[in-house]
């Protein structure tokens, strides 16, 4: 029975030129190459929790619920962002593979009416907001979930 060895690639994104030999028991051997690009296709996994209510009171607080993100590779993003009735989107949270960055507390981004502390925000408006969560990866991989509530 013939026996193949070859090189496999595990660099993303890379164009890699592989060359296989296959050589039998009475030493005949073929040489083979070829170019190929390595690509990472796999959307990272996105699990958000449920919020604590559907509806709130105008200028309740709202934490925005927990999540857990995983990528196939080492890097995984994840940014939670919340759409106002309005349809104003405002950017809650940058998670960089566990460095996160909270922007509720950026105080030339929101007034301080809005912000409650790191994981909640005061409703200011009446109407449906939806919380976004978009995880990705390095190739633009993504998955995304999203909650709606509404505030009366």
């Amino acid at each position: 029975m013939p026996q193949t060895t070859g090189y496999i690639a595990q660099v993303i994104g890379a164009v890699v030129d592989i060359t296989f030999v296959a050589k039998d028991s009475n030493g005949n051997k073929v040489k083979s190459s070829k170019t190929v690009y390595v690509n990472d296709d796999v959307a990272p996994q996105l699990q958000v929790a449920k919020l604590e209510k559907d509806s709130y009171k105008l200028g309740s607080a709202v934490t925005f619920p927990t999540y857990t993100a995983s990528d196939n590779l080492e890097v995984c993003y994840v940014d939670v962002i919340l759409i106002l009735p309005n349809s104003e989107a405002r950017l809650l949270t940058h998670d960089a593979s566990g460095e996160i960055t909270y922007t509720l507390t950026d105080t030339a981004l929101y007034p301080a009416s809005f912000r409650n502390n790191e994981t909640s925000f005061k409703a200011e408006q009446t109407g449906t907001y939806t919380l976004r969560y978009v995880a990705y990866d390095d190739q633009f991989n993504k998955t995304v979930q999203e909650l709606t509530f509404t505030v009366k």
